[in-house]
């Protein structure tokens, strides 16, 4: 019995003894699973966590997000957190999400969250663990396909923005447009993220209902950044209150960047005087209705802020000089735009999400194509399902059957400028043969050599000696190999605004932003730290995934701890050859990589439009640079203020005319060289643009990009070739001017004409590369490429990489801009 008791007794001691500790009581769960609860895979997003744990002080905690990147390792997204008692934590936490072939694959997209408790920087102990999939956050997200263009709506509104999403019975996709356009409505102030990585997703934010001073300091800053890197924040200005604090001291952390100068409220407008700005029908269900709004003196704005839209006003039959009626809105500003970094700011004075919630007419108001296409830099229609309705149902039917063939403009071509697998391949060769001689001479030298000898017994110090000899030559190579064989082969996105005359504010970021993707020769065994110059803060770099990869990895994968509070260096496991990797950087390029596009000293770049019979739109201005190189294929793009003629809806049943229609009037110039500072006469190459009487639909920009790249494009999909044999340059120039792409024709113009099938053209990755929208005001859009050294500073390991690559340049240079030529055409008043 004694004996019973005891071995009772060791036995529970032994189990208190190896029994872990007990963990704290935590709770870990996903809030959100994307800004919006919207992702698009393959790049940047970001999660909303909430954490508690029953601590009895304030206890250091670390958050961490294990996701995959493309060499198949694991890279933990860690942020530090504080636990206090009783309270929970909520925080987000910033990656990037690989590719999926399809928006069902990025639905199911499985990944670990894990909760830490640390001590002395260290951890100690694993508090929590959840896997999850965007689907099971607390609200479930929506993933969308890469090829997917989102625009996020911050506040409630709709303001007819959801048109570009409307999709016929019987279609895909929508049939007017090359890309899909997807809508994110509902996004609150609060629910904002606090980097800028969790609003790269966005090429657009709109800000309609939701109040400014909802959003704290972080968040402020986070959006401010985004812009300065390239995003298009639109402000659409309510008709009741000021909670933007236009004209009086802001109260919020974004009044840095609104104008203090220039607005005016204007009281009760009657609709009918501007509905042809927000429709291309007169008819209002409510013909009195009236509204507040906003319009904006370009004489007295400040802060860099130029017109941008004008109401309609009569004008002069013969040389189309404007003629505004007095006492009128007539030629009025009531948007206006500024630059901030490389990125837009644009603000409306027309309520458009009041105006959608009255439901004047019977159809989206107001119409996309006709109020946002302006805005946003977009060319296609957006016909009401009614109008697709009418199209489908004519005999013989109208509207063109089927989805037609789908271009990827930028293809293969980032996969094939950064690879290295020439070298990849030669170095696991010599891996191999350096394994093949070790046991060459091991086995066969020493041990045969050795026993024709009768010194068998001493085959273990000779594998020795051979062990130490082979182990030393191979330590030896690999320090040699890493400082004189560590290479980078890149290809590289220059943006830069260059505004001569325009003083920047404190706080303005730099309008030169430099993108790209890497592919980094690492010869070594071991983890690599590869470390990107980040003066300005906010900058990243991380490793890649080609949207065409295979999803295949090394099979030996590894884990790393990445913070983002130093998410502008990365370790990197090296297995003696190349990795992928993608990079942003807010800032010019070191001193020694060359000068950017500068206007030439004594110099200035205008353009006058004349009136006459034609219009003729005047450059003048000399610009040069200091490139490694001289500057390849380069793309002179230039927009004037003349506002082209709108489109009406004719025949039975209505369709536009004319269809897909650029906001603005322009040229294009190409020139196969720019030599290294040679100064480069804009006058010369552009000249005089006729740019076509004022009240005809000519456009030359529109024929312009319809031969450079759609009609290739065409002629490729007709014979089944596809974007395997577009040139880099068509791959280029379509991606820079993606919006303003001539959209697929979704409609046989009489019944007597042949059916088509429509090419549209999609685009997988880089969404970023669209300045469709920086075209929307008068300006100079110049790009070509340049072979060179990489743009930025990087080391690995501290040491400097031979690099070589591809540099995209692009420069826009904003023009003056004469407010009377924006005012569309008034062409008649409604009843």
């Amino acid at each position: 019995m004694m004996c019973t008791r005891l071995i009772a007794f060791i036995l529970f001691a032994l189990v208190v003894m190896v029994a872990p500790r007990a963990k704290a009581d935590t709770s870990l769960a996903v809030e959100r699973f994307g800004v919006g609860s919207t992702i698009r895979s393959g790049g940047l997003c970001g999660i909303l966590v909430r954490a508690q744990t029953d601590v009895a002080a304030p206890t250091d905690g670390e958050i961490s997000w294990e996701l995959p990147n493309g060499d198949g390792d694991r890279v933990e997204m860690s942020r530090p957190v504080i636990f206090e008692p009783g309270r929970p934590v909520r925080a987000w936490v910033y990656g990037v999400v690989p590719p999926a072939r399809t928006a069902v694959e990025a639905q199911g997209f499985v990944s670990t969250l894990r909760l830490w408790r640390i001590e002395n920087g260290a951890r100690v102990e694993e508090l929590g663990r959840v896997r999850f999939t965007p689907n099971s956050a607390q609200q479930p997200s929506q993933a969308v396909d890469s090829t997917t263009d989102l625009i996020g709506v911050i506040g409630s509104g709709r303001m007819g923005l959801d048109a570009y999403s409307n999709i016929p019975s019987g279609f895909q996709v929508v049939p007017s447009e090359n890309g899909e356009l997807r809508v994110v409505m509902g996004i609150e102030p609060e629910g904002m993220p606090d980097r800028w990585w969790g609003l790269d997703t966005f090429g657009t934010l709109v800000w309609t209902s939701a109040t400014p001073q909802s959003l704290s300091a972080s968040q402020a800053e986070a959006v401010l950044s985004w812009i300065g890197r390239g995003g298009h924040l639109v402000i659409v200005l309510p008709s009741a209150g000021n909670p933007w604090d236009l004209g009086t001291a802001p109260t919020h952390a974004m009044g840095s960047i609104l104008p203090r100068t220039g607005s005016v409220r204007q009281r009760a407008v009657a609709v009918s005087t501007f509905v042809s700005t927000l429709s291309l029908s007169n008819h209002l269900l409510n013909p009195s209705a009236s509204t507040d709004l906003w319009t904006f003196d370009p004489s007295t704005l400040d802060r860099a802020f130029r017109p941008l839209c004008a109401m309609a006003t009569p004008h002069a039959s013969k040389s189309g000089i404007a003629m505004p009626a007095k006492d009128t809105l007539d030629g009025a500003i009531w948007a206006v735009r500024r630059n901030w970094g490389t990125g837009i700011i644009s603000i409306l004075g027309i309520d458009a999400d009041a105006l959608s919630r009255r439901a004047l007419q019977a159809g989206a108001f107001p119409q996309a194509d006709v109020f946002w296409n302006p805005i946003l830099g977009m060319r296609c229609d957006t016909p009401s399902p009614q109008e697709y309705a009418s199209l489908a149902a004519t005999n013989p039917r109208r509207l063109v059957r089927g989805d037609g063939s789908a271009i990827d403009v930028l293809g293969d071509l980032v996969d094939e400028s950064i690879g290295l697998r020439g070298e990849a391949v030669t170095s696991i060769l010599w891996a191999f043969l350096a394994f093949v001689s070790y046991w060459v001479v091991a086995v066969l030298v020493s041990y045969y050599g050795l026993r024709s000898r009768g010194l068998e017994r001493h085959s273990w110090v000779a594998y020795t000696l051979v062990a130490i000899v082979f182990g030393a030559g191979a330590w030896t190579l690999s320090l040699w190999s890493r400082l004189s064989q560590l290479r980078v082969q890149h290809w590289s996105v220059i943006d830069q605004v260059l505004q001569p005359d325009h003083v920047p504010t404190a706080g303005e970021p730099l309008p030169i932003h430099i993108r790209g993707w890497m592919g980094a020769y690492l010869p070594g065994y071991n983890r690599t730290r590869v470390v990107l110059d980040d003066a300005a803060g906010g900058d990243y770099i991380a490793g890649w995934t080609s949207p065409r990869s295979t999803g295949s990895g090394f099979p030996d994968p590894q884990t790393v701890v990445q913070p983002i509070s130093s998410w502008s260096s990365t370790t990197v496991p090296a297995r003696a050859t190349a990795t992928l990797l993608s990079f942003d950087h807010a800032g010019a390029p070191p001193d020694g990589w060359g000068s950017l596009v500068r206007v030439a000293e004594g110099s200035s770049v205008n353009c006058e439009v004349r009136a006459g019979r034609s219009l003729y739109a005047v450059l003048s201005g000399v610009i040069e640079h200091s490139f490694p190189a001289p500057l390849e294929d380069v793309h002179i793009l230039m927009m004037t203020t003349v506002r082209a003629m709108p489109a009406r809806l004719v025949g039975n049943p209505p369709v536009r005319s004319p269809s897909g229609v650029i906001a603005l009037r322009g040229t294009m110039r190409i020139r196969s060289t720019w030599l290294k500072d040679e100064p480069l006469d804009l006058g010369s190459i552009i000249g005089g643009v006729d740019l076509g009487p004022f009240e005809s639909a000519q456009n030359p920009l529109s024929t312009q990009i319809d031969d450079a790249w759609i009609k290739r494009i065409r002629d490729l999909s007709a014979f089944d070739m596809g974007q395997s044999t577009m040139t880099p340059s068509m791959r280029i120039g379509a991606s820079t001017l993606y919006s303003l792409l001539t959209p697929p024709r979704y409609f046989i113009e009489s019944t007597d004409q042949p059916e088509f099938r429509s090419v549209h053209c999609s685009r997988s990755d880089a969404h970023w590369l669209d300045l469709s929208d920086h075209a929307m005001t008068s300006c100079i859009i110049i790009w070509g490429t340049v072979r060179g050294p990489l743009p930025l500073r990087l080391s690995i390991d501290g040491v400097t990489p031979i690099a070589d690559g591809m540099t995209l340049v692009r420069t826009i240079i904003p023009l003056n801009q004469d407010a009377d030529w924006l005012a569309p055409l008034a062409t008649g008043r409604a009843e």
